[in-house]
């Protein structure tokens, strides 16, 4: 996808955070052209969190989203991982707070990275849709064409 349809993001965007219960969440959205993790891997997506302070950076990466179905799925998994902010930052604590050694500490943060994602993932693939292609239509015109006799 070589831009993301900003009416469709927003419905997207604005369902998922009613139906996550987001709304007091400050979630901002930053379209960026190349973008890898931090680990280097190429994503579609990606989320900054500050759970303490409600606030959120999603990151969508076009050229790694296909369609709008793709979108919707990258916005899902994203927004999930806001839900799940309070557990990330709980174990983040946990981990540094009680972990010996940094090579335990990578670790178990490996592997908690590893299970939120299965989480995530397997959450937003039950998740009803957020986005309604008829929505953001243009209605027909409902106008009728007169024919000369």
């Amino acid at each position: 996808m070589k831009t993301v349809p900003k009416n469709v993001l927003k419905q997207i965007f604005t369902v998922g955070r009613q139906k996550l219960g987001l709304m007091h969440w400050h979630i901002d959205v930053d379209i960026n052209d190349s973008r890898v993790s931090p680990d280097g891997r190429e994503i579609s997506g990606y989320c900054e969190l500050l759970p303490e302070a409600r606030k959120a950076v999603i990151t969508l990466v076009p050229q790694h989203i296909d369609n709008i179905e793709d979108l919707e799925r990258v916005v899902k998994h994203e927004l999930l991982h806001i839900v799940t902010a309070d557990l990330s930052s709980f174990f983040e604590n946990l981990i540094n707070n009680f972990a010996k050694g940094a090579n335990e500490k990578k670790f178990l943060a490996d592997q908690f990275t590893l299970t939120i994602e299965k989480i995530v993932a397997n959450l937003s693939l039950s998740l009803v849709p957020f986005y309604d292609k008829t929505a953001t239509e243009k209605p027909k015109s409902t106008k009728r064409k007169i024919r000369k006799s």
